[in-house]
């Protein structure tokens, strides 16, 4: 018995509820929920914008128990949800990479870009160098020499 099923005193192998609405189901949403889904997902969306729009009117949204209700019984809504994460990463991805150019009159807020990632992706920013033997923090940073204008610079 699942946790969830536990405090609602319910058994979770049972098919449908026992007492009360019964379980919406993938056939419930929209019939091309996957590709709504993945649409909002492929320009940077958030799992809060897929809910909203995947919601059952009278609904405004998708209710937070919903959401992971589905992730948790339907293995094709769950891979969805991942394979949409994995666009809206890629997007973002793409925009940090499209600002490193700096176009006429367009502006780029790199701190802002690095705060969404860092919430939303766990990005550190960085990879850390390792010891290859062990799989630890190298001790010390590998530091080379650049020429520049005819002196050395350091660079770790």
């Amino acid at each position: 018995m699942t946790e969830k099923a536990a405090r609602r005193g319910r058994d979770s192998k049972q098919g449908a509820n026992a007492v009360g609405r019964p379980r919406v189901k993938l056939s419930d949403l929209d019939p091309n929920w996957k590709t709504i889904m993945h649409l909002l997902y492929q320009e940077g969306g958030t799992d809060i914008e897929v809910r909203v729009a995947l919601a059952i009117p009278p609904s405004m949204a998708m209710s937070h128990d919903l959401w992971y209700d589905l992730i948790e019984r339907e293995p094709e809504f769950s891979q969805a949800v991942k394979e949409g994460n994995l666009l809206a990463e890629a997007w973002w991805m793409r925009k940090g990479r499209e600002g490193l150019i700096s176009y006429e009159g367009v502006k780029f807020n790199n701190t802002l870009w690095i705060v969404n990632m860092r919430h939303r992706f766990k990005f550190t920013g960085a990879d850390r160098v390792t010891d290859h033997k062990q799989g630890e923090e190298a001790k010390e940073p590998v530091q080379f020499y650049l020429p520049e204008n005819g002196r050395q610079k350091k660079v770790s």
